[in-house]
């Protein structure tokens, strides 16, 4: 039987060995949001999006990896270059088109016509 002292010691190091594994892949969701916000950013905030998320995702990834599969490090390390470049380069790309964005206000005289049951994109409805 093994004493105590190396029993606790074999419990520190599996919860220590499960909390890494679980967080091995936060890297990568990270990454993928960044991705996301770096394209639909845009000035300061996409530089800001590229060097504190996908540089510090990219940094954990390699980082992570150190002692695994030397694609994971690799990964890692472009994750990191790209957030780099993103953050030199990025002030100058084009941003998201800004068709969804609201210019003015919504025609109130359209939400009462539905509110009575008419249709306001029909040309024979009578408008009120």
């Amino acid at each position: 039987m093994k004493p105590r002292s190396a029993l606790v010691v074999d419990l520190v190091a599996l919860a220590a060995g499960a909390v890494l594994l679980m967080l091995a892949g936060v890297p990568g969701w990270i990454l993928l949001a960044a991705a996301g916000g770096i394209i639909a950013t845009r000035g300061w905030a996409r530089v800001a999006v590229a060097i504190v998320t996908m540089a510090i995702a990219g940094a954990l990834a390699a980082w992570g990896a150190s002692g695994g599969h030397p694609l994971a490090i690799a990964g890692g390390l472009v994750a990191a270059v790209a957030a780099g470049w993103a953050a030199v380069a990025g002030r100058g790309w084009p941003a998201m088109g800004a068709r969804y964005e609201r210019t003015a206000p919504a025609d109130l005289s359209d939400w009462d016509a539905l509110d009575a049951g008419l249709d306001p994109t029909d040309p024979q409805a009578p408008q009120g």
